[in-house]
Parts: structure tokens; sequence; C-alpha cells
């Protein structure tokens, strides 16, 4: 039973006659007396509670007072958002409006007819009817952006790609004059990285400005090559060589330094071998041990995979990072907040390139409708 239809208006506005309704509707019919005499109108039937009920209304059976609260906490809120929406959309010239579909401003197809001969609109163009973006227009051209996530704000920021090549669309520090995104974050450099887009293979590269703190790639299952550099709790682990015997696929052998917060170095050599995972954690049953309790117990692993050796995180609490210089943002249909997460200092963010047709806007349209 859809109640904002019958009683239309917002439930903080109903009446005493609107409140009876609503209990009949809601089959508690029995109760209109008690409500009449205490003159229980919308905005106090928002506020009931189950003191309320029993007290002052002398509602006492259970089933009913939970009933009663079950429509007043989960309703109330829907009907309110409906008539608001309502509200909002009465300064629009919209014909047919459907606020159970998806999409909850609908054009009639007439309407429709009539503004794409008016303003000469290309028939596989889409007319977008959401009050907030009357005028736009959906086009049949492409253009590429770039969708950055920043974990910390829970802000999302996407900006569509410049046709200069090699043009820096977007740098991130944390001087806030001198960059697009900026944060005070102690361990962000004044300009920590620039966004610059490469227009030949239409794919944005991410670049660090020699910063003091680095930039960081989240990872799980990354290659180990050497001078590869990753960053565990605290500690670094740089790999300076990599060794292998001949006529021997069944094993490879790594000499790294770790340096630890402190700055204390150790070089270490590991043989990993297929099919054993060599493990690095806080644990001291790990082949590498970390003094940290940044580190989980079990951080993560080396695994030989063909002839090449892994690393992958153990969906530790810390993650494990890659120190990066540049790094390149694939290009992909649709937009993800999870395809490559980074540190920049502290702060978390995560990118993604992704392609998405153009839209152009029309005064006219927009003067139109509303």
């Amino acid at each position: 039973m859809e109640i904002y239809k019958i009683i239309r208006k917002q439930p903080c506005k109903w009446n005493l006659n609107d409140t009876l309704q609503w209990l009949e509707l809601i089959g508690m019919k029995q109760y209109q007396q008690t409500f009449r005499e205490n003159s229980v109108d919308g905005s106090i039937l928002m506020d009931l509670s189950e003191q309320d009920l029993e007290n002052e209304l002398q509602i006492k059976t259970e089933n009913d007072k939970n009933e009663i609260l079950k429509r007043q906490r989960e309703e109330m809120p829907k009907i309110k958002a409906i008539h608001k929406e309502k509200e909002e959309f009465k300064k629009y010239k919209i014909e047919k409006i459907d606020f159970n579909s998806s999409n909850k401003y609908e054009i009639s197809d007439d309407v429709l007819k009539e503004i794409r001969l008016k303003f000469n609109i290309h028939n596989d163009w889409e007319i977008c009817t959401d009050p907030r973006e009357l005028g736009y227009v959906i086009t049949d051209e492409e253009c590429y952006y770039l969708s950055i996530y920043r974990f910390e704000y829970k802000e999302n920021v996407q900006i569509q790609v410049k046709d200069t090549i090699n043009q820096c669309d977007l740098s991130i520090g944390k001087d806030s004059s001198q960059n697009q995104i900026s944060s005070d974050h102690k361990y962000f450099d004044p300009i920590h990285a620039n966004i610059v887009f490469d227009n030949v293979e239409k794919v944005y590269w991410f670049v660090d400005c020699n910063t003091q703190y680095g930039s960081y790639v989240r990872i799980n299952g990354n290659k180990i090559s050497i001078l590869d550099e990753y960053i565990i709790g605290n500690s670094v682990i740089k790999i300076n060589k990599i060794t292998r015997k001949e006529q021997d696929n069944q094993s490879v052998q790594l000499d790294f330094s770790l340096v630890t917060e402190k700055g204390l170095t150790t070089n270490l050599t590991i043989q990993v071998c297929k099919g054993i995972q060599k493990w690095i954690g806080r644990d001291s049953t790990c082949e590498i041990v970390l003094d940290d309790m940044e580190v989980s117990k079990k951080h993560a692993y080396l695994s030989m995979n063909q002839d090449e050796v892994f690393i992958y995180d153990n969906n530790s609490k810390n993650n494990l990072w890659k120190k990066i210089n540049s790094i390149k943002f694939n290009n992909s249909q649709e937009p993800s907040l999870e395809t490559i997460q980074m540190k920049l200092g502290r702060e978390k963010f995560s990118f993604l390139v992704y392609k998405q047709k153009k839209q152009k806007y029309y005064k006219e349209i927009h003067d139109y409708l509303k």
C-alpha cells in the first residue's frame, strides 16, 4: 500500500485527520479514538516512543505497539523523502513522474520528441531528465576521465583530460596554493606528485616529484625485480640481487637489504623454492621477522611461480606497499575505486582512468523545461 499516494503531504505536516487515516491504512483503526483524544498529529506521531504509546495513549498490547513503532520508524522517512522530491519537482515542466522507478524523473515520449525537433538534437543522444541535470544531453562523443578517491575524506574527484600532449592535469601536495589536491599531513611535500595525461597512449601517468616521503602503491602479487623497494610497516626491503642456478627452475636466491625504522641496515639472503611460501611478519616462525607492531604476525609471503618470484600481501592490517617514481594508469570502460590504491605521505588514494561519453549543456532546453 503506497501511503504517500493517499496522504499527499509530508508526515510532519499531517493534521489529526491524516494521522487517523494512517492508523486505518496500517490496520490499527481501533486506536483512532485514543489518538483523537490526545490530538496526535504528524509531528507528534513522528516523535512517539514505546513509553508514550503505553503511558499516554494506553496501548498495552505488545504486538500493536511494535507494529506502530515499526511503521513509524521504517515508513515515515521514506514517505518524507518521496514528498520532498515531489515538492522539489513541481518547478519543472515534466509530464510523467514515476517515483518507483530507478530513474525517478521521466519526461514523456511526446515531450522528448518535441525537444529533439525544436532544438535539433540527434536521435541517438540521450536527454538527461533528472531535475539537477536538465539541459544536459549525453552525446556519442567519448573522452577520458581520471577518477581519484580520497579514503580519509570520503571524497571523489573526477577530472576530464586536456587535449595537450603531456599536459599536467593535476598536482598533489601540501601547498594548497600550488596544488589542485592538497593535504596538511606532515608527510606531504609542498608539491608531492603530478598527474600527466599522455594523449598518444590515452593513459595517465602518476609521477612522484622526488619527494622526501615517497609515493607507495599497494600491491598483492607483484613480480620481484632488482632494485625494487617494498615498505612493510616501518621497514623497507630492497632487492639487491636475484640469482638463478643453471638448469634449476625450482628455486631462486634473493639477496636483499632490510632497513628498519631506526635506520639499521641488515643484508640477508633467502632461497625461494617452488611450492613453499617464505613468510615475512612479526611472528617468530616467519623466515623474515620484523619486530614492529605496525606489521601483522604473518604480513606477506614470497612464492615462486614458474621461474619468477612474487611477493603477496596476506590481508595484513597495514598493507604492503611498493615505493614508486612513476606509474601508468590504464584506461577502463567502467570506473572503479579499487583499481590502483596508493599512499602519498600517510593518506590513501585510489586512481582510475575511464572512458565516458561527453555531456553537452543546452541552456535553451533547461529554460524550456523549467
